[in-house]
């Protein structure tokens, strides 16, 4: 992805308003030579994010030219049906389920024969999960997790190349990449070494300490061995068992026993380790 050139000051001034303005703002009242496309990788490069009330007029002023481009299509009753069922879904947060029932009766008795989410073994009834009562808690700065997670495409990419883009214990496709050391971990490691407290988002800081987060991440990143990946469900339960801040390569170990034969904890032993 390219940066277009921008001077340092250029930058800095587009750190500071870009969270603010939708993007057709930006081009209006400050950058018409620029596209939107150039404007959004540069965000990206930066890891800058819309504020909520920035990102709800984007998805207003995309709707109206959605609105736009029906105008004057004929729509058949079935089709008008339809759309209206999606919307009143999406209002009162009762979309309709999409599974045929034979499908959803599956997956149920798949959940119940695993013995997943009964009684005191579903995590809502012991650790409830908002705010700081959630084990992820972090003084608010879920975001900022999320923005640092951009920089470490290349182990993402190592991962998934090692485990032949399958699950690593089921051979199935796979959703999601398990670190075996834990991510909050590294990046509290990684903010310790820098002597930087950890803010709600990476807008909080300088260009210049956002520079030397990314470098020190990469490298304190480095220090542990590439991802395994797993499929959605397979990494939920490992979780929702272990954890996600103080769990260790053995809680691993000891997670796939139930799930993996012996050649692939063989191989997992022998290629992943801390």
């Amino acid at each position: 992805m390219r940066d277009c050139h921008w001077a340092k000051e250029d930058t800095e001034n587009f750190i500071k308003i870009y969270p603010y303005y939708t993007n057709n703002e930006l081009i209006q009242l400050f950058y018409p030579d620029k596209t939107k496309k150039q404007l959004h990788d540069k965000a990206y490069l930066l890891g800058l994010k819309k504020t909520e009330e920035a990102f709800k007029r984007s998805r207003e002023e995309s709707n109206i030219k959605t609105g736009i481009a029906h105008t004057g299509k004929v729509h058949t009753e079935e089709h008008r049906k339809h759309l209206s069922e999606a919307r009143t879904g999406l209002k009162t947060g009762k979309q309709k389920n999409p599974r045929r029932p034979e499908h959803s009766q599956k997956l149920a008795t798949a959940t119940k024969n695993r013995g997943a989410w009964i009684g005191d073994k579903n995590p809502r009834s012991i650790n409830p999960l908002y705010g700081k009562d959630n084990g992820r808690w972090n003084n608010g700065s879920k975001q900022l997790y999320w923005d640092l997670r951009e920089f470490i495409h290349p182990w993402k990419n190592a991962s998934m190349e090692f485990w032949n883009y399958k699950c690593a214990i089921t051979g199935n496709s796979f959703r999601e990449v398990h670190h075996v050391y834990p991510f909050r971990k590294i990046v509290n490691d990684t903010f310790e070494s820098l002597q930087l407290d950890i803010r709600k988002n990476l807008n909080d800081y300088t260009l210049e300490e956002r520079e030397k987060i990314r470098e020190a991440l990469l490298i304190e990143h480095e220090k542990y061995p590439i991802g395994i990946c797993l499929t959605r469900q397979i990494h939920k339960d490992f979780h929702d068992k272990y954890g996600y801040r103080d769990f260790d390569f053995n809680d691993f170990l000891k997670f796939i026993e139930e799930y993996a034969n012996t050649e692939v904890i063989t191989k997992i032993k022998n290629f992943v380790k801390p």
